[in-house]
């Protein structure tokens, strides 16, 4: 396995996974927003 793929799949799999976490924050919030 070459370094550039295993970079471009890293570099792909930290932007999906701080979607994720982008996503689950806004959800968090706005129900935070709701109960207050």
């Amino acid at each position: 396995m070459s370094p550039v793929i295993s970079k471009d799949k890293w570099r792909k799999g930290s932007q999906v996974l701080l979607d994720f976490i982008m996503h689950e924050i806004q959800i968090t919030h706005r129900n935070t927003l709701e109960n207050f």
